[in-house]
């Protein structure tokens, strides 16, 4: 194998070893990985596998941001998708549990970021990884890839090469998808990382260890990967089944494979038994609406004029949010603001504007 920056787009397959023969000596000479998509290619699983046996050969970092095309409902909600995510990706049950214990252990070795995005707007209805990998000494000769064929073996991943005149606008455009995520600023996406997420996985770990599993741990999920695209439409659609029916009778692309669900309901009522979660009921998240985006600019000059209050969190522990304060005077239309529990900056009167009440 040829240098990575050199190679034609012929030689990229999206095949485990793609994996294992381009990605892992990426990682293992210092270069960083930053891959995005709304389905895990077996490339990923293989990948991150792999750097598990040896984290300290790594001196990359790979950081792996999974979009899912759903606003989520509640934190169970949150966490039961993301573990059906993987487990409809993984070809075995072994698989989609080792990579969820594999993410914990390098994330702990300071080898991979994890982060999760949901969708509240317009999202994909066709399936898309893309990646770049650079070093960040060099950061003028990354390459990217894009691949669109989840769960097909040895089909063509899309190469861009930011050192080659007719692939650079190419690349610069994933580069920017991927900038956009680690910036927080596409609007579309709620993005999750950092301690909440690494927590979700480690709720995904205390999960499968308790349902030990009624199915043998090699049981394959490989016959929902090989369904044809006209079986797939056929389906109902996942969403449906979890959320409810959808709006509009148009088939969507999903990254469950629109099969029937696998894990979810049991992660779920896992869950929903833990002294964690038994408030989540006492409210619902919500997506910023138009409204409550105007109000940034309002609680930055509350902030900005009156002062940041400091808060006793000893008095709303099992709170997630921090709730309006009450009194019987009127609400002022400005005042000392505070940091959420969640990290949301609010105007202390008012509440966390992140949570409906």
């Amino acid at each position: 194998m040829t240098n990575q920056n050199d190679n034609s787009e012929s030689e990229f397959k999206n095949s485990r070893e793609f994996g294992l023969d381009v990605l892992l000596p990426s990682l293992e000479s210092g270069r960083e990985i930053q891959l995005s998509g709304n389905f895990i290619p077996k490339y990923v699983f293989e990948l991150v596998s792999q750097m598990a046996l040896s984290p300290e050969d790594v001196d990359g970092y790979l950081n792996l941001w999974f979009l899912i095309p759903r606003k989520f409902i509640d934190r169970p909600d949150a966490i039961s998708t993301l573990v059906e995510m993987v487990h409809k990706n993984a070809e075995t049950r072994a698989e989609a549990i080792d990579f969820i214990e594999n993410c914990l252990f390098l994330i702990e070795n300071q080898a991979l970021g994890f982060n999760v995005g949901f969708y509240k707007t317009d999202a994909p209805k066709s399936a898309l990884t893309q990646a770049v990998v650079f070093d960040r000494d060099d950061l003028e000769a990354f390459w990217a890839f894009s691949d669109n064929k989840p769960g097909f073996a040895n089909e063509d991943l899309r190469i861009y090469r930011a050192t080659e005149p007719d692939e650079y606008i190419d690349a610069r455009k994933v580069f920017s998808v991927i900038l956009s995520l680690s910036n927080n600023s596409d609007s579309r996406i709620e993005m999750y990382k950092g301690g909440e997420v690494i927590g979700w996985l480690g709720f995904a770990s205390d999960w499968a260890e308790e349902e030990a599993w009624s199915l043998e741990p090699d049981e394959s999920y490989s016959s929902g990967h090989e369904e044809s695209q006209q079986d797939n439409d056929d389906e109902d659609d996942i969403e449906s089944i979890v959320f409810g029916a959808l709006d509009d009778a148009e088939a969507k692309f999903d990254i469950l494979d629109r099969s029937k669900l696998q894990v979810y309901e049991s992660v779920k009522s896992y869950l929903l038994e833990l002294d964690e979660f038994k408030a989540e009921g006492d409210y619902f998240y919500d997506a910023i609406d138009e409204d409550e985006r105007d109000a940034l600019d309002f609680i930055k000059y509350c902030d900005t004029l009156y002062g940041r209050l400091s808060l006793d969190y000893d008095e709303f522990r099992g709170l997630h949010h921090i709730p309006p304060t009450y009194d019987s005077g009127p609400r002022p239309a400005a005042g000392p603001t505070a940091v959420c529990i969640c990290g949301t900056l609010f105007i202390r009167a008012h509440g966390c504007y992140e949570i409906t009440w």
